[in-house]
């Protein structure tokens, strides 16, 4: 019976990422700066750093802060040179739930996750969803805000390997090949 959970759990995990990888990456990188602001001593940050506490890329950040400046959720700054950025009310209320922006995504609850694994005939609980999401943290393919990381997404493409994971089908890998690509193509 181990066999049998064993192959169960490394579909499920498989399943979690490929879900996790279809979702908008702008939009939950959108998030991840936001809550990187919200948690920030005074609820601001100069470019520099948050670019590093989030590991993101300062032209991507950069991007980021300047789109979410023009919805008002933040207050973007430059002082002597150096490009800052505060959250204000409406960003907060967006964290809060209070407020949707279509460019901003939150991360997947896991009663979604839940549906998700549904639809492709994994029947699965809240629980279980929790656990595999948490192993699927400590493996580093998902990030404690609950995004795909890189790994993970190389893992869903079938482009990485990790032992626990399914590896994807050629077809499933093709599929999200075609999916990464269609993205990309239309930025």
């Amino acid at each position: 019976m181990t066999d049998f959970l064993e192959t169960w759990a490394g579909h499920v995990r498989l399943a979690l990422l490929i879900i996790l990888a279809g979702r908008d990456r702008a939009a939950a990188r959108r998030w991840r700066v936001l809550s990187g602001l919200a948690k920030a001593p005074g609820g601001s940050a100069n470019l520099s750093l948050l670019a590093d506490i989030l590991g993101m890329a300062r032209d991507d950040l950069r991007t980021d802060l300047t789109d979410m400046g023009e919805v008002g959720l933040v207050l973007v700054s430059r002082d002597q040179g150096v490009l800052g950025a505060a959250i204000l009310t409406p960003g907060r209320e967006v964290l809060q739930g209070l407020r949707t922006v279509d460019t901003i995504a939150p991360p997947p609850q896991a009663e979604a996750l839940q549906e998700g694994l549904s639809a492709v005939s994994l029947k699965v609980t809240v629980d279980h969803v929790r656990e595999h999401l948490a192993w699927l943290r400590a493996a580093g393919l998902v990030g404690e805000d609950g995004a795909i990381t890189d790994r993970g997404r190389l893992v869903a493409q079938g482009r990485d390997a990790v032992e626990g994971v399914r590896e994807p089908s050629p077809e499933t890998a093709l599929r999200l090949a075609a999916s990464a690509a269609a993205s990309t193509l239309s930025r």
